[in-house]
């Protein structure tokens, strides 16, 4: 049923597949982004494990089960690269089958998948800081130069 594409060691599956699986079974899917953008927007369901914290004894902690029942896991990110890399992790933690859903987040939402959207958009200023930065230093070169040019 499942089309699974294996490159390299890490293998995946397609959105349209994942989707299918998603919606007539329980599988068990780990989110890798970060907790902010996980709470920004999210399959409903699934399990939310950064990748910047994981590792072996997360494995063991949080997907034990898996880990022993030989489930497949099913690792997403916002569109793949970080998925692949947990997927390494998962599989050096002892977990014997994992997937990463091919174009993340992003194409599940594509596919009209159930995802939630929460309100914990960035600020103005999170979003413009390093333009802002930026502008401060040109100004503050400009300055520098015409003030210190008599001496």
């Amino acid at each position: 049923m499942c089309k699974e594409l294996k490159m390299g060691s890490v293998e995946r599956v397609a959105t349209g597949e994942f989707k299918h699986i998603f919606e007539n079974g329980s599988p068990l899917v780990v989110d890798v982004r970060t907790a902010k953008e996980f709470r920004s927007f999210h399959l409903e369901g699934v399990l939310n494990l950064p990748l910047a914290e994981l590792s072996s004894a997360a494995v063991s902690e949080t997907l034990g089960t898996a880990k022993t029942q030989n489930k497949k896991v099913y690792i997403l990110c916002h569109s793949g690269k970080r998925a692949e890399t947990a997927a390494k992790i998962l599989a050096d933690g002892g977990i014997k089958s994992c997937l990463v859903v091919k174009g993340g987040t992003v194409a599940c939402e594509g596919f009209g998948m159930n995802i939630l959207h929460g309100g914990n958009k960035p600020t103005f200023w999170e979003r413009y800081r390093g333009v802002a930065a930026s502008v401060l230093l040109i100004v503050g070169v400009i300055l520098w130069v015409i003030l210190t040019r008599d001496f």
